[in-house]
């Protein structure tokens, strides 16, 4: 509304004659624009029009047209003869008509008995609103000023939406690139999983061989699980952001937790000769956490201290009661955290500046995968710290549970029928789409004394059940031609249960790991799998190379 239209009307209430007249528009106006507002398609904003705006004015018929460009996309009308509502609609922008030229030139056409006013908006004309009145009838200039009003606010709510859709538009194509992001880091994290697997096989055969070289296949060892630590960290951003990360929470004591969290970063200690204290009760402190989650928390803020503490520098880890929580402390004599950075340093991939000896840092990564794994247990964690060369001190706070004798411990995984004694030869069956798996994983067993079948896909695989009755079988989940879980499904029919089938996966959420118990697997692992580990649980390894 402009100030020539704001005068007109209130002159119009002050008069005597037109005051009743122009209360009654006033109110139409409150009534247009709420319902407007309200309004959630081009039709709705259309009936407000010719209901609501145009009340009052007496008019025979009314016409809205809007349109996108030259494209008419509503044309709505009351009053009018269906032919006449059919010419509208058909000549659009291009008619003969008054409706027609105030929608083209934005301005508004007062002829006889018939009045057109664009519907505009920040200068956009979306298009006209007409009325018709008998011949003798002539709108004054209170009327005129009234209608073009209407096609003003009109023009405001199609902005509005405008606008809203645009938005929604924006943030849709955030969401699809979010998506698209989170469905990357998740296939690199899983497409780099497979080659560890056959590396870190490789590296096991090497030590059981007795290669030369011990001191060089140490590093390769090292650097490898550095890069298993990094892929990790990438999905598991990815299942943290996709809302896909779950939890199997059981009461634990604190210290066993920070027990496996030390052993998880001594390698990093001991290379850089750090003085760690720890200061824990052994009982008293326990927390309802998923124990490997909350490990990994505890080994970041243990690994974050050494990577900013230079050699020979001092860590401490202290654990404390403090009302209804637990409260671990992780502090250090480091480099310290500038000011600007102490409430940024949980943000994904922020890091404090280092020197060429720290250069390899990670991901920046680690601390925002504890505030976020964290808060999934109802805890917080905050950073402190006086400064660059005053150190820095890390504070988790979990909520404590009753004591871990009174809870019940969690449902076991079902476990197949009893292996053979470790140390006797079993016929097992390799299935892997990756060429390097299958052979590191045969020569393996193979080193173990087992007769070995390998296949690199499901119906290789089947089809050797025939020939090779296998105790033990070791399938890759991604197969091509048929998947892990359908041939599992096809050897369980075929062999039943005197064969234990185990499950090898990048994926290794617990939907995953359930998803293979359902196939009919006794066992999950996740790559890169560990050869010693999986071995031995099926007890597939010779006593003479136990010892």
């Amino acid at each position: 509304m402009n100030l020539d239209e704001v005068s007109i009307v209130g002159r119009a209430v002050a008069g005597a004659p037109s005051r009743e007249r122009s209360a009654t528009w006033l109110e139409g106006l409150e009534e247009l624009i709420a319902a407007l507002a309200a309004a959630s398609t081009l039709q709705d904003l259309a009936d407000c029009v010719l209901g609501k705006g145009l009340a009052g004015l007496g008019a025979d018929a009314a016409a809205v047209l809007i349109f996108e460009g030259d494209r008419l996309v509503l044309c709505r009308g009351t009053g009018l003869p269906e032919a006449k509502l059919a010419g509208l609609q058909a000549h659009g922008l291009a008619g003969a008509t008054s409706i027609a030229e105030a929608a083209r030139t934005g301005c508004p056409v007062f002829v006889g008995g018939e009045a057109a006013v664009p519907i505009v908006a920040a200068g956009t004309v979306y298009g006209s609103i007409a009325l018709w009145f008998g011949p003798d009838r002539h709108l004054d200039a209170e009327e005129q000023a009234y209608v073009r009003l209407v096609g003003r606010q009109c023009g405001l709510a199609l902005e509005r939406e405008r606008m809203r859709e645009e938005l929604e538009r924006t943030r849709q194509v955030a969401r699809d690139a979010e998506r698209r992001k989170d469905d990357f880091m998740a296939l690199l994290g899983h497409e780099l999983r497979n080659p560890l697997s056959p590396i870190l096989t490789a590296l096991y055969l090497m030590r059981i061989k007795g290669y030369e070289g011990e001191a060089e296949r140490e590093v390769i060892e090292r650097q490898v699980k550095h890069l298993v630590t990094l892929v990790d960290d990438l999905l598991d951003v990815s299942r943290l952001t996709r809302g896909k990360l779950t939890l199997q929470k059981r009461p634990v004591e604190l210290s066993r937790v920070l027990s496996r969290a030390i052993e998880l970063a001594s390698p990093l200690y001991e290379q850089k000769r750090h003085q760690l204290s720890v200061d824990v009760p052994a009982d008293g402190l326990v927390v309802g956490v998923d124990e490997k989650r909350m490990a990994q928390v505890l080994a970041n803020l243990l690994t974050n201290a050494a990577k900013y503490t230079d050699a020979g520098g001092r860590i401490l880890v202290a654990a404390r009661r403090d009302g209804a929580e637990a409260v671990v402390r992780v502090r250090d004599n480091g480099v310290g955290i500038p000011d600007k950075l102490l409430n940024e340093v949980f943000d994904p991939f922020v890091q404090g500046e280092r020197g060429m000896d720290r250069a390899g840092g990670g991901l920046g990564l680690g601390l925002a995968l504890v505030q976020s794994l964290v808060g999934l247990h109802g805890g917080s964690v905050t950073a402190y710290s006086d400064g660059p060369g005053r150190g820095s001190e890390f504070i988790v706070r979990l909520p404590l549970v009753g004591q871990v004798s009174a809870l019940r411990e969690p449902t076991p995984v079902p476990q197949p029928p009893p292996a053979k004694k470790a140390g006797s030869s079993r016929r097992v069956l390799v299935v892997d789409d990756n060429i390097d798996a299958v052979r590191m994983l045969a020569e393996l067993l193979a080193a173990h004394g087992h007769e070995v079948r390998a296949a690199f896909d499901g119906p290789q695989a089947l089809s050797l059940l025939g020939k090779f009755d296998p105790e033990v079988a070791i399938l890759d989940i991604g197969l091509p031609v048929m998947d892990g879980y359908e041939l599992a499904r096809e050897m369980r029919a075929v062999l039943g249960q005197r064969v234990t089938l185990i499950a090898v996966t990048g994926y290794g959420q617990e939907h995953d790991r359930k998803r293979a118990i359902e196939a009919g697997f006794s066992h999950h692992f996740v790559k890169p799998v560990d050869g010693p580990a999986l071995l031995e649980r099926v007890g597939l390894i010779r006593e003479s190379v136990k010892a």
